[in-house]
């Protein structure tokens, strides 16, 4: 979830939802701007964090009973390493392509806590290997 604390208590945004929004708007790019991959790249843009979360995994409110804004958790390194391998098994069925941007969203949200544990290379190394063709 996306959470942004309110006056009125929370917008609360579920990563599905955001992701359409982006879909939406990288869908107004004129045509001449638009790869020959298009419709694989719209896909990736719309689904980039469907399944970033699972709530099964991990309970998603806080002590109090408010939704987690996931900026805020503590995340290990092996759940960080589990999930990104569960998200890029899921987008790898659907296309090589899906896989590929979401692989450099996934090092994008990602490069921060690596260096801040001293984990760049180990958490990047993971992502450039199912980058590298074998």
């Amino acid at each position: 979830m996306i959470v942004n604390q309110v006056n009125e208590g929370w917008e609360i945004f579920s990563h599905s939802s955001h992701g359409l929004l982006a879909g939406k708007i990288a869908n107004e790019i004129e045509d001449q701007y638009k790869c020959n991959n298009w419709a694989a790249t719209l896909t990736a843009i719309i689904e980039h964090d469907d399944r970033q979360l699972h709530f099964s995994e991990k309970n998603y409110l806080t002590d109090l009973g408010t939704p987690r804004d996931f900026l805020l958790e503590k995340r290990k390194v092996g759940e960080i390493t589990e999930r990104s391998n569960r998200l890029l098994r899921q987008a790898e069925d659907k296309s090589i392509w899906v896989a590929m941007l979401i692989i450099h969203h996934l090092q994008f949200i990602y490069k921060d806590v690596a260096k801040e544990k001293k984990l760049w290379p180990p958490i990047l190394i993971l992502l450039k290997a199912r980058k590298e063709p074998t």
